[in-house]
Parts: structure tokens; C-alpha cells; sequence
């Protein structure tokens, strides 16, 4: 597993157990159901999103590659399109976590 990947599913995981933390503190401590507990658990949906797409995108790669690499490498019809659905699932995580 690539570093990258490790990060970004520690961070996430991290970030849900603080979310669900807060939803569980809220029941244990009584208080009602607000906005602000809404919120989060859009979040943690927003979270697991973004976690399933950026997983794809870094096993998958992207376009963005260096031109050398593009120049010398012959690629198949799977790595294309790969590297084509890897480029458009970094769109759809990016606004995921700009939502989150």
C-alpha cells in the first residue's frame, strides 16, 4: 500500500471517529438533535465519498504525469483508462472535501 494511501485513509478514519465522538457525547450527555449535529453527519457521509474516490485515483494514478514518462512509455488501453477515470474521480474528492 503506497504511503499516500495509508495517509489519507489515517486522516479519514481519524476524522470520523472525532465526528461520530461528538455524536455519540451529544446522546450520552442528553442534548437534542441540532444543526450542528446534521452537519456532521454530512460530514462523515462527505467523508466516506471523498475516502472511496481518492482510494480509486491513487491505485488508479492520473494523468498528471511527467512528459519523459508520457514520451518513452507505451500505454495500453487499460492504463488510459485508468489514468482517464483516476483524473475525473480527483474532481468529483476534490469537492467533496471542499464540501467537507
Amino acid at each position: 500500500m503506497s504511503d499516500g494511501l495509508v495517509s489519507v485513509w489515517v486522516c479519514c478514519s481519524l476524522a470520523v471517529v472525532i465526528m461520530v465522538t461528538r455524536l455519540v457525547m451529544g446522546r450520552y450527555c442528553k442534548t437534542k438533535w441540532d444543526t450542528g449535529d446534521s452537519l456532521t453527519a454530512i460530514a462523515i457521509a462527505c467523508v466516506f465519498i471523498r475516502v472511496a474516490f481518492t482510494h480509486v485515483l491513487i491505485i488508479w494514478e492520473t494523468n498528471n504525469i511527467p512528459d519523459d514518462y508520457r514520451e518513452t512509455h507505451d500505454f495500453t488501453q487499460r492504463e488510459i483508462y485508468e489514468r482517464e477515470i483516476g483524473s475525473k474521480f480527483t474532481l468529483v474528492a476534490r469537492s467533496f472535501y471542499i464540501t467537507l
